[in-house]
């Protein structure tokens, strides 16, 4: 399981890149977690369900967009 603290870090540096699809490399020390790559359009080969979230984010852009 993922520490809420680290999911805080990721969420945090979507946000000052301003992505909605990412992927993270972190290094797990002994001082703690250190960012090593984000991805803005990262490969979920193997992820259960990541098909449907990707279409899932796709068409709720797309609604946003045509509302904007």
């Amino acid at each position: 399981e993922i520490p809420g603290r680290w999911i805080g870090i990721v969420l945090e540096l979507a946000r000052a890149f301003n992505l909605r699809l990412y992927g993270v490399d972190l290094l797990i020390t002994e001082r703690g977690p250190i960012l090593v790559d984000i991805n803005s359009f990262p490969g979920f080969r193997g992820v259960p369900g990541a098909d449907h979230a990707l279409v899932d984010l796709v068409e709720r852009l797309l609604r946003e967009t045509k509302t904007l």
